[in-house]
């Protein structure tokens, strides 16, 4: 009885130490995330300090434990910067153990939180790592879930086909093993790929693979969660009616289990669609809703989403003010997390928003730096093609020099066998290995400087021929420009002669009532109208249309065969984006008459009341 009175006794004590030494590490582990929260500086000392506290007082499995659990629930925070800290900790302390499955667990989880911060190649080159040590402890399913993440880090970096590669590795490697759920995650990310390289229908059938499989094995939140991916794919194609039938029950799902990270997304989401349809204060209750998740988690990059989709929601409605201010703030996040992308889908928008307004100083200069933008990624490009061109070029070149170098040792080693008959041989032999080695350096030499020549030619071709390209681009581009303003101008010009008959063939009307022998006046009335309906102007006028939007008639001649050369004369100035007041000018007829003629071309492109036939045609 005493003997275990004491035991009871020392564990007490131990617990109570324990207890003791969580909740002061705890306590200041609080502090630093206040810290980060409050984006104050030296954050970071605080939270070593936290670190440093929960290691002299707990023990080693312990203090592990400790640090997993608290960078995983900052991560779920949205809070990246303290979680990788946590997580690098965490991983050298295994490294020490030399634990290696942890190891491989702990590369796993940083290159996860790498990618969620927007550091990329970071990510990739911690899932590289994790991957490399699950194929050396020969652990299939985890070898598995390496390629996954490679794959992930390769298509959020615009690496399609790496991306792709990793995904069917471990398509092939899960469906030897039978293990149907991996699979169906497999096909999940499959879908994701599909849909970012523009393969949305291929995207849907994936993603249907991978609903069937959660739905029939009861696993209700990853079902939601391949539906939001499913729904978003589906917005794409225009059936934003399943799409949305699909997102309220994912919501639902989300909503019951309180995960308030997918649900988030997955009112976004709703939201795209609800914008769609038309319905614009529907999409901003909901946009407004996801980010208010999103701020509570301090997830940046939906914030950045959210904002870009109500500043087009709010330009939509006419409020440019309210557009305005959600486009900077969209502009504002994106050059936080740094994504080059999405930061150009930013700049878009706010040129879009202030063209809207009429403040076309604001909306040349965002412009200009969306096309900055641009340029600078395909320059970032074209740097890695060519460092990868150099790398190959580098190995192959080394590989060469292995080759020649072995192929010395194995000439050095036969004759050194042959030499040892006699003294006089030896250094015969010794004399020709020499002569053997120098002419076979000196051939190396030469091989590599014509390899190096023809290398250097190559590349600067390549340069004068990108200069080229880019060139004729500009090129295309200006004449483009040209094009429209002709085009406008050919447009206006044919208003203002219309305008000018009109107002000379009233005042000669006037003047003929006038007078009593009016038959010159009235012959003079005639030639106005006849060159009033006069189709010379209109030729031309369509003649350069064709050659700005070179595809618009034909696609309307073939898919509407009732269209007239009036009803295409209108559909032109409908796509060009001119007034009611303008259209009618052009085309020398009454307001009621363009009313009458958008009437007759609506019936005959068949579109419903309720769609607007300038943004129809604007689409085509």
């Amino acid at each position: 009885m005493y003997f275990k009175l004491n035991h009871l006794i020392i564990f007490i004590f131990l617990f109570s130490g324990i207890s003791t030494a969580f909740a002061q590490a705890d306590n200041i582990l609080a502090k630093a995330t206040a810290c980060y929260a409050e984006k104050q500086s030296d954050c970071k000392s605080v939270l070593n300090e936290a670190m440093r506290v929960a290691k002299s007082e707990m023990s080693d499995s312990a203090y592990l434990s400790w640090i997993g659990k608290n960078a995983q629930n900052l991560a779920n925070k949205g809070m990246f910067v303290p979680a990788k800290i946590l997580a690098h900790q965490r991983y050298r302390e295994f490294q020490k153990g030399q634990d290696s499955a942890k190891i491989g667990k702990a590369l796993l989880r940083l290159g996860a939180y790498h990618l969620y911060s927007g550091e990329l190649d970071s990510s990739l080159f911690y899932h590289q790592k994790s991957l490399e040590w699950y194929t050396l402890l020969q652990d299939s399913i985890r070898i598995g879930f390496g390629y996954i993440n490679v794959g992930l880090s390769c298509k959020e970096l615009g690496k399609y086909p790496e991306a792709f590669d990793s995904y069917t590795k471990a398509l092939k490697l899960y469906q030897t093993l039978g293990e149907e759920g991996y699979e169906a995650r497999v096909y999940s990310e499959l879908a994701s790929l599909a849909a970012m390289s523009g393969e949305v229908e291929k995207a849907i059938s994936y993603n249907k693979k991978a609903a069937d499989f959660y739905k029939d094995n009861e696993d209700q939140h990853t079902y939601a969660y391949i539906l939001t991916n499913l729904a978003n794919d589906l917005i794409y194609t225009l059936r934003e009616d399943t799409a949305e039938a699909l997102l309220k029950t994912a919501i639902s799902i989300f909503d019951e289990e309180q995960d308030n990270n997918l649900l988030m997304n997955a009112e976004a989401q709703l939201g795209r669609v609800k914008y769609h349809q038309g319905q614009y204060d529907s999409a901003i209750t909901l946009f407004e809703r996801s980010n208010s998740r999103a701020m509570e988690g301090s997830f940046l990059a939906q914030q950045a989403y959210n904002a870009e989709f109500l500043s087009t929601c709010y330009s939509e409605l006419k409020n440019y003010k309210k557009a305005i201010e959600y486009a900077r703030k969209s502009y504002e996040y994106n050059q936080q997390i740094g994504y080059n992308e999405e930061y150009g889908h930013s700049l878009m928008a706010l040129y879009e928003v202030y063209k809207r307004d009429e403040q076309p100083d604001s909306a040349i200069k965002y412009l200009e730096l969306y096309h900055a933008v641009k340029d600078s990624l395909f320059g970032m490009e074209s740097a890695n093609q060519l460092n990868e061109l150099k790398v190959k070029y580098e190995t192959e070149l080394k590989e060469e020099r292995l080759n020649a170098q072995q192929a010395d040792i194995d000439l050095l080693k036969t004759k050194s066998a042959n030499q040892r008959i006699r003294t006089i041989a030896l250094g015969v032999g010794i004399f020709l290995v020499l002569i053997i080695a120098i002419m076979i350096l000196k051939s190396q030499n030469t091989k590599m400087e014509h390899q190096r020549s023809i290398a250097e030619k190559k590349e600067e071709l390549h340069k004068v021929e990108m200069d080229r390209q880019s060139a004729q681009q500009e090129q295309l581009l200006i004449k483009l420009e040209n094009k429209k303003r002709e085009l406008t101008n050919q447009a206006l010009l044919i208003a203002e002669k219309n305008e000018m008959l009109r107002s000379f063939k009233e005042q000669l009307e006037d003047i003929s009532e006038k007078v009593e022998e009016n038959t010159a006046m009235n012959g003079l009335v005639r030639k106005i109208e006849r060159a009033e309906t006069k189709v010379e102007d209109w030729d031309k006028f369509m003649h350069i249309f064709e050659d700005v939007h070179p595809d618009f008639v034909k696609l309307m001649k073939t898919k509407f065969e009732k269209i007239t050369a009036n009803d295409l004369r209108l559909a032109a100035l409908l796509r060009m984006n001119f007034s009611s007041k303008e259209m009618a000018n052009i085309l020398h007829i009454s307001a009621d008459g363009l009313k009458k003629a958008r009437y007759r071309l609506r019936k005959k492109l068949e579109l419903p009341s309720d769609e607007n036939i300038q943004e129809y045609i604007v689409k085509l």
